[in-house]
């Protein structure tokens, strides 16, 4: 889960291994900034469609505070009802606002329908998604569609494939970000056990907050591992920008985690 509210309640046996939406958010439009910088590129002009649950509108008010922040202007700035049929007409208003680029925040059976229908109304600027975007069934559901586009991820397997490859000779397609998390926070969990020498919970919730995982599933999430604050979020959290090269998603920022560029 990456609502802001997961580890912003003051729950003190809550931990969350990814960084909250809003980070996801700002990391989205700051990536993008940064990759089409190195483009030689210029934004203007982005809009932003999000899901109206506590996630997506998490997210977008971190696109929104990195739009503000950057003197960019949104002339779109539209929410949405969790499970639309139709797309037509989000993207007829994608299309008036002159947005230069989209972030839409959806789960997945959402962003097909807007992927699809903005690509078989040939509105092609460059989509940036969070969430739905980086599953296989995203690139299976849309084929060529899917090509090049970018999603930010709160992790991605080729950060750690001497782990995540497993998953991939078991199942037969990469491990998907949820997969790779719950194994770190399974790995952490067992590891607290350990260092406390205890099943109580009061125990494994204090050595969960005293210690600095850096070995094992947490590498995964970057090459700093895990480190959960007072609050049990993750500290060390990086959100990655991976894009989609035929089946596989690639990371392509921040620079230091890239695999390869942006296409």
């Amino acid at each position: 889960s990456f609502s802001d509210q997961v580890t912003g309640r003051g729950f003190q046996n809550v931990f969350q291994d990814v960084s909250k939406a809003s980070t996801l958010g700002r990391a989205q439009f700051d990536g993008t900034l940064a990759l089409a910088r190195a483009a030689g590129e210029t934004i203007e002009r982005a809009a932003i469609l999000y899901e109206d649950t506590a996630y997506g509108t998490s997210q977008a008010q971190g696109l929104r505070d990195a739009a503000q922040a950057a003197g960019i202007a949104v002339p779109l700035d539209e929410g949405y009802p969790l499970g639309i049929t139709d797309a037509t007409p989000l993207v007829a208003k994608l299309r008036a606002s002159g947005a230069q680029v989209v972030f839409p925040v959806s789960y997945l059976n959402d962003s097909l329908l807007i992927i699809r229908s903005m690509r078989q109304q040939g509105l092609d600027l460059p989509a940036i998604g969070g969430a739905g975007y980086v599953i296989p069934d995203f690139q299976r559901g849309l084929g060529p569609f899917a090509e090049g586009v970018l999603s930010i991820a709160p992790a991605n397997y080729d950060q750690a494939p001497e782990y995540t490859e497993r998953f991939r000779k078991r199942f037969g397609y990469f491990m998907v970000h949820e997969a790779l998390e719950h194994a770190v926070l399974m790995d952490n969990l067992a590891r607290a056990m350990e260092a406390a020498k205890s099943a109580a919970p009061a125990a494994i919730r204090d050595a969960l907050r005293a210690t600095s995982f850096t070995e094992g599933w947490s590498l995964a999430m970057g090459a700093a591992g895990v480190k959960y604050d007072d609050t049990g979020l993750n500290t060390r959290a990086v959100p990655v920008m991976v894009q989609w090269r035929g089946t596989e998603l690639v990371t392509v920022w921040p620079e230091a985690l890239a695999k390869a560029p942006a296409a």
